[in-house]
């Protein structure tokens, strides 16, 4: 963990791909099929039968990295799934989806929530598309000054672009997602556009950013574009790899300043899980979102749970997993 900076105000936001259209959602019936499983809910099949053609796009395959599968998985019933009904999860919105896109769980996936630190997933895309891993940024007053004790970063300490992702997403550093922010802004861009533009590329209809770390309860977006932002960020080998990293030590340019670094995501290596993003501020609750290998070749699913009460975001997921796993009969 990074160092406590004595006078930085704190706030709770370090509590921790596929592109399709969205499940249209009926708004004229609301039942307790709901919160159950999508495949025997026919209300989900009509939706899920409106998925643009690119749904085998949604996935590529995680570790190693694959390009995108061929247009178009047929959507089908799962049998072993009919006869295992959900449990009620106490979360205010979740989905898992599979690696060939399949819905295999939902509670109002399209539902717009704020999502607090997980915003630092899209500010990891635009990141990237905008700087070099190896580009030196300094860091500023006000970047240490962001509420949020985590990272412990200094001003004037110089760190890679590649080094403040590590610090940003492996120990949710509000800092360091304002340091990157900020050297992007450098080069005459606004990088709040920039993650609204990128959402919009990713067809993340219900998703809008407001700010780099997720501090802001104007960040919002659903389960579902979740995901879909999640598969995104397993697309790239190097966001891959910070995201699955339990530990490890970051060192300022000049080898001054060390950052010891423990990934916030407690369930990283257990139980299948290889990455994962947490979040937490008030408004948000605590939100998880997780990549599950499944022990057939590179199958996985993706899990994401939002709003869930304060220590509960781990409980939440587990049983998620589980429950998934039970399901399909991995």
């Amino acid at each position: 963990m990074g160092a406590h900076i004595p006078g930085k105000k704190t706030a709770n936001n370090n509590s921790a791909f596929f592109d399709f259209q969205k499940i249209n959602q009926s708004t004229q019936q609301k039942s307790a099929d709901n919160t159950g499983f999508s495949v025997f809910n026919q209300n989900a099949l009509n939706a899920a039968a409106n998925l643009q053609t690119g749904l085998s796009n949604a996935f590529s395959k995680f570790l190693p990295y694959q390009p995108p599968q061929p247009e178009k998985i047929p959507l089908q019933k799962l049998p072993a799934l009919e006869n295992i009904p959900a449990p009620d999860f106490n979360i205010k919105a979740g989905v898992t989806i599979n690696d060939e896109g399949k819905i295999l769980y939902q509670k109002n996936p399209n539902e717009e929530l704020p999502i607090a630190s997980l915003t630092k997933l899209m500010t990891t895309l635009v990141v990237l598309d905008e700087l070099s891993p190896k580009e030196t940024l300094i860091v500023s007053q006000k970047a240490v000054d962001t509420a949020g004790d985590m990272g412990g970063l200094v001003a004037k300490e110089k760190l890679t672009a590649k080094d403040a992702l590590y610090i940003m997403l492996i120990d949710s550093s509000n800092d360091a997602a304002v340091a990157l922010a900020e050297a992007v802004e450098q080069k005459g861009e606004n990088f709040v556009d920039l993650m609204n533009q990128k959402a919009a590329k990713l067809q993340l209809n219900n998703s809008h950013f407001s700010d780099p770390s997720g501090l802001d309860p104007n960040n919002i977006s659903s389960a579902y574009d979740l995901a879909v932002l999640m598969n995104n960020c397993l697309m790239s080998p190097s966001i891959q790899k910070i995201l699955e990293t339990e530990k490890t030590d970051i060192n300022s340019l000049d080898g001054k300043i060390v950052h010891h670094l423990i990934n916030t995501n407690k369930l990283l290596n257990g139980d299948g899980i290889v990455a994962g993003k947490t979040g937490y501020t008030e408004e948000a609750g605590e939100c998880l979102i997780t990549v599950v290998k499944l022990p057939e070749g590179n199958k996985y699913f993706i899990s994401v749970v939002l709003g869930a009460e304060i220590g509960m975001r781990f409980i939440e997921t587990e049983k998620l997993v589980k429950w998934t796993k039970k399901a399909v009969g991995w």
